[in-house]
This record gives structure tokens, sequence and C-alpha cells, in this order.
């Protein structure tokens, strides 16, 4: 589930294996997905599984084993572990007896589109709570402005790492100077692009517009 890969980045970089080699940009592009999916993931924690409506009924009753969380509805189960992909390890269930006793429950399945995951047994006579992280992007297509916002964010690290790695300090008696990219180089400009989307990104979720201005008529 690596959103993008290092042909990308350079084509929006132009930078060369001269400049920075691909297992670098390889180890970038992972850092800066899972800083892209801290900032977009939601996390529940030990959420109650019940009726939702005629379709996702939530049984317990020892026939059932197909679950939905409650937010599935324009969302998406992610990747809560941050290991790039979305499978069952990014859920945790578990049940609660009568008598408060708690054991884990096997999922077997996960569906992240459709808030779905089923388990390899019926559970029965207890009650269920699942932790979990979703999202209003899909993650596994992945959605195409993760995507952008991830190489952007590679990017600006890519020139941060040659910046870091050229500097050179000349000292003049008392005074040093060390050269670097500056507020207009190359990581700032990648960054700010980030931070532009991500700002894009969270407006879209709450219901604005991505690209443009949003309008509220009274």
């Amino acid at each position: 589930m690596v959103w993008t890969d290092t042909d990308n980045i350079r084509l929006l970089t132009g930078l060369t294996t001269t400049d920075i080699s691909d297992d670098d940009l390889e180890s970038l592009i992972i850092i800066a997905q899972k800083e892209v999916l801290l900032q977009t993931n939601i996390n529940v924690i030990r959420e109650r599984i019940e009726y939702l409506d005629d379709t996702r009924k939530n049984k317990i009753d020892g026939l059932n084993t197909t679950f939905y969380i409650k937010n599935w509805e324009g969302n998406f189960i992610a990747d809560y572990n941050y290991d790039l992909t979305v499978s069952i390890s990014d859920l945790a269930l578990v049940s609660v007896n009568s008598s408060g006793f708690e054991s884990s429950v096997a999922i077997s399945s996960v569906t992240p589109t459709e808030g779905k995951f089923t388990t390899t047994t019926a559970p029965s006579n207890v009650d269920l709570y699942v932790t979990y992280a979703y999202s209003n992007f899909n993650q596994v297509t992945p959605d195409p402005l993760l995507k952008l916002a991830t190489e952007y964010l590679c990017a600006s690290y890519a020139y941060m790492r040659i910046s870091s790695s050229q500097n050179k300090k000349v000292k003049f008696g008392n005074v040093e100077i060390t050269n670097s990219t500056g507020k207009e180089g190359s990581y700032t400009l990648f960054f700010d692009k980030y931070l532009d989307l991500m700002r894009q990104l969270n407006e879209s979720k709450d219901g604005g517009a991505i690209w443009g201005q949003s309008k509220v008529l009274i």
C-alpha cells in the first residue's frame, strides 16, 4: 500500500541518483506516508458493537460473523498500526461476558470501503468492543490527494536531507557562516505545498470545496 515511488518523486523534484539514492528516497517515502496517515487517521478506542440499521444489524447471536463500525458511512477503515497496509491487524476486537471477563476475538477479514469486518467464529452472549482507525479518504486505492500530499512531503524531506549533508561552515574570526537552502529554498517550497494540500484535505472532509473557495449563502 505504498502510495508512490522514487520515479514519481524524481519527476516532481528533478533530483537524480547523484543527488540522493533510491534507497534513501524509498525510506523517506515511507516516513512521509506515515506522517500523512497520522494527520488523516481518526482513532476509535473500544467502540461497542451494536445495532446500526436494518442492513448492519450487528447481531451477536452465535450465528452472525459480520460486523460494521459505527463510522462506516462515507469513511474507510484505516491503517491503525502504520504498517502501510489495511488488514485484520488494524482492528482489535474483544468480548466481555456477563462476569466481566474479557477475551480477544479473532478477525478473519476486513473490507475497508464498507466499514466491515468478519470474525472466525460467531460470538454469543457477550458484549463486543472494537478498536480501530478510520479515515475520510480511501487509503488502499489510494485517494489521489493522499498520494500527492505524500509526494510533496517526501520531496521536502529529500531536499532537507541534501541540504543538511551539504551545509558548510566558514569562520571569520568570531563570525561563523553556514550555507543552507534558506526560506525560499526547495525544502520550504515543497513543505508549503504539503501544508496547503493538507488544509484542502481537511476542508474537503468537513464538507467544503477541495479546489477553490467555499461559499455560504445567507
